[in-house]
């Protein structure tokens, strides 16, 4: 059995492991990928905000304060990452409320990631990147034009403002 791996070492592996599938992907290894609606999003996050992103490798023993002083600063923990709600969520939101709008508009319909490859194709991000786009499994899979799946889409941040806004007819 292997040891198990504390918070930072997954969460570093995790980094390599999506670098990693981006090089299969150009390599025309991968023709379709499955995944959590998080993991989509996060790949997008992390190429427009990665520079603001905090590490908490303590964050099992953070007080309630701690919690909600991280969260009134914008910060976003997700077991020991915070995303930066501004830099990351919301530039995205913006973005992608244009185009799931322009959707409606056209009665057009489409997959979660088929709006992220609209994001990319047309620019809406470029100009926020802060990593490398060879190293995003995302921009990998838009170039080669992979379908990806991602049953629960509602169960992540961007699916969740989507319901919110179809909720609330916007």
């Amino acid at each position: 059995m292997e040891p198990a791996l504390d918070a930072e070492r997954k969460a570093d592996m995790t980094v390599k492991d999506f670098i990693r599938l981006a090089e299969m992907i150009r390599q025309g290894k991968v023709h379709g990928i499955c995944t959590t609606g998080a993991n989509l999003e996060e790949d997008i996050f992390n190429l427009v905000a990665h520079n603001h992103y905090e590490r908490v490798p303590n964050y099992r023993n953070l007080s309630d304060a701690e919690e909600v002083a991280l969260r009134e600063r914008g910060m976003n923990r997700v077991t020991d990452t915070c995303i930066p709600e501004e830099e990351a969520m919301r530039r995205i939101e913006r973005q992608v409320l244009k185009l799931w709008q322009q959707a409606d508009k056209e009665k057009q319909r489409y997959f979660p990631y088929e709006f992220m490859y609209q994001l990319i194709r047309g620019c809406h991000i470029k100009e926020f990147f802060e990593i490398d786009p060879k190293d995003s499994w995302v921009v990998a899979a838009c170039e080669k034009n992979l379908p990806i799946f991602t049953p629960g889409w509602e169960d992540s941040t961007l699916g969740n403002i989507f319901v919110a806004n179809v909720a609330s007819c916007r």
